[in-house]
């Protein structure tokens, strides 16, 4: 697949990743403005973050063991069978999971929060209706991956859209009843999670496949793949519960803070990182063969991808405070908390590159069916992050986003190794990477000047925000031009020989 299809398809993801994203913002905008950073949103996000946790777990284990297989079934019939296997074990799981969860939040309340009495109940509460939606959302991992596989990525993240739509349409029930709190946004994820998988099946009937019950043993090897991968994405997710435990016990609104500081970073990820790498994974998979080929496509990718979030970063990390207080400062959502949320933000924005490298070299890693360094690396870097955030918790809420830079980094470090060592080839991005970095830190101190040194700019608003935020990508866009690298990328493109 050349470049041009590769941008194309990824865009037609990246705007129904924006929609839903736009969508979610909205969501979290009126939950400011109504609740702020209270009780009642502590307990919301504490209770999605655990439904988001057994997703993300379920789908970052299957996913790199299950699309390759898909992609690279003999025939149809191989390929449903496998399809089948699949989608059974997992809706099996998911469902089991979903009945122990909804009998056992009481249990996991206690244990993995530091919440008073209050705070607690209500997110009992939540969490059992969430709960409920559980097993069709892990069901529709495999569908997903399915579609994927065929590279039609467009119905296949429909489904994605139509979970957040129905979730945005519920909380407008807080509207008209501060009182009933955020259960309506509960029944909501619910109900999303059953018309996602709804909506992928629909289309998989219209192609000629219906989802069945059927256990076999196509699904051994994507199990045996896996199952490096389990260790390691569970210390993943335990990382975001043991986040989410250690700043329950600080000051009231703390876990609202810390989730809207990792969504806010995360929209850049899931609109423009995630579409693109769900896009090139398949790609990654057909070109093992063509070792040359994989590596340009890695290295290309890479260097597009930092050219993008490397200023995002940095842009983002310098105006942290003015961006957290246009996206939510208003209502119930008060001073306070622009800063504690702008503090737990603001090493989460520098981490957004280091996800870019971890993302695509992990693809790279698990195309060549290499599944158990990635996990180890994701232990060691988490392990870190537990200690480090351990260690100086006492310092504030910024201490654990600058655990989770900390360790992304010596992720994409190990993952860098390793890559090398496996495939023996170099990326050529050191000297690449370097005059960016280069270019940013200049802009930086120069806007840090302006911001501190004229008065319009002393002044803040949306209009001055505006203005530095402008010259700052005016700077870095020249700077591209001056020094070369706008045609170093226009070339790439021109030479992308790959006509699989």
């Amino acid at each position: 697949m050349k470049w041009t299809n590769i941008f194309k398809e990824t865009f037609y993801v990246s705007s129904i990743h924006l929609t839903t994203k736009i969508l979610g913002f909205l969501e979290k905008l009126l939950i400011a403005y109504i609740f702020g950073a209270s009780e009642i949103s502590d307990a919301y996000f504490f209770s999605f973050a655990v439904f988001i946790i057994i997703f993300d777990f379920f789908n970052e284990s299957t996913s790199p063991a299950l699309l390759p297989e898909y992609v690279k079934s003999s025939t149809p019939e191989e390929k449903k069978r496998l399809f089948n296997s699949a989608f059974s074990f997992l809706i099996a799981i998911g469902f089991s999971l979903s009945l122990i969860i909804f009998f056992f939040s009481p249990w996991i309340i206690r244990n993995f929060s530091s919440f008073p009495q209050e705070t607690a109940g209500i997110t009992i509460t939540y969490l059992r209706i969430i709960s409920l939606g559980i097993g069709f959302i892990i069901a529709s991992i495999s569908t997903y991956l399915f579609i994927n596989s065929d590279q039609k990525f467009l119905p296949a993240s429909m489904g994605d859209l139509m979970f957040k739509v129905i979730g945005s349409i519920f909380i407008l029930y807080t509207l008209i009843d501060k009182e009933i709190g955020l259960i309506p946004l509960a029944i909501g994820i619910a109900l999303g999670s059953l018309l996602k998988l709804s909506t992928h099946i629909l289309y998989l009937k219209k192609r000629g496949l219906t989802p069945l019950l059927s256990f076999n043993s196509s699904i051994k090897k994507v199990l045996k793949l896996s199952a490096p991968m389990i260790v390691g994405i569970f210390f993943a997710k335990f990382r975001i519960l043991f986040d989410n435990y250690l700043v329950s016990g600080m000051a009231i609104g703390s876990v609202t803070a810390l989730q809207l500081g990792y969504r806010v970073m995360e929209f850049g990820i899931v609109v423009i990182l995630e579409p693109f790498s769900t896009v090139i994974f398949p790609e990654f998979v057909r070109l093992i063969k063509k070792p040359k080929l994989f590596v340009e496509k890695i290295s290309s990718g890479l260097k597009l991808l930092l050219t993008v979030f490397l200023p995002v970063s940095m842009a983002a990390f310098i105006f942290r405070v003015e961006i957290i207080t246009i996206l939510f400062g208003r209502g119930a959502f008060d001073h306070s908390d622009v800063l504690i949320t702008s503090a737990a933000f603001s090493y989460y924005a520098l981490a957004m590159s280091f996800i870019c490298i971890d993302l695509l070299l992990s693809r790279s890693l698990f195309a060549l069916e290499d599944t158990t360094f990635p996990a180890i690396f994701e232990i060691i870097s988490i392990s870190f992050h537990i200690i480090f955030a351990i260690s100086f918790k006492s310092s504030g809420i910024h201490i654990i986003s600058l655990a989770f830079l900390l360790n992304r980094i010596i992720k994409s470090i190990l993952l860098y190794i390793r890559f090398r060592l496996k495939t023996g080839f170099h990326l050529n991005i050191g000297f690449f990477t370097f005059k960016i970095v280069s270019f940013l830190l200049v802009n930086m101190v120069l806007v840090r000047i302006l911001k501190n040194s004229v008065h319009f700019f002393q002044n803040g608003g949306v209009l001055a925000f505006l203005t530095l935020a402008f010259i700052f990508a005016l700077f870095y866009f020249a700077e591209l031009y001056l020094f070369g690298i706008l045609k170093e990328i226009i070339k790439m493109f021109k030479s992308d020989k790959n006509q699989i």
